[in-house]
């Protein structure tokens, strides 16, 4: 589980920015933070491992990443006991499951996108012309997407 291991310190750096340091008992990986830094720009950190081989024999890995001010959920929770935990529960869950469509990118194209871009296409409404190429040239490249892990 995410976190289960893991170690994360608040730290000031000497020129005054601060930073999550990070130190796990498995690998990270970074190319994920990648993605979705591409994808949702400043709300996701930037992530870096720090190479150490004497943490590497300990079995250590140590990240770093730019702080992004905001509340911790655990901070947003405290205080309001099971029910308040119930309800940001049911809250969180509401908000990401609206995310996921399929388990796999392959069950994703051919069972929700591929049909909402076909309707998409060949829609009779006027506001849809100015990008009704770019949904086509969307619709023409989609097996790249089953592609995507």
């Amino acid at each position: 589980m995410q976190g289960m291991f893991s170690r994360p310190l608040l730290l000031t750096l000497a020129d005054g920015r601060e930073v999550v340091q990070q130190f796990r008992t498995e690998p990270l990986e970074l190319d994920a933070f990648k993605i979705a830094k591409n994808a949702l720009g400043s709300v996701v950190p930037d992530a870096m491992a720090l190479e150490n081989e004497e943490l590497f024999k300990e079995g250590v890995w140590a990240y770093s990443f730019n702080r992004i001010h905001g509340n911790l959920w655990v901070r947003g929770i405290a205080g309001k006991g099971t029910n308040g935990r119930i309800a940001i529960n049911k809250s969180l869950g509401r908000t990401m499951s609206k995310g996921y469509i399929a388990d796999t990118s392959d069950e994703a194209v051919d069972g929700r996108v591929r049909s909402h871009l076909e309707a998409l296409v060949v829609s009779p409404l006027e506001d849809i012309n100015p990008y009704r190429g770019q949904l086509q040239g969307f619709l023409d490249n989609l097996d790249q997407l089953k592609n995507l892990v």
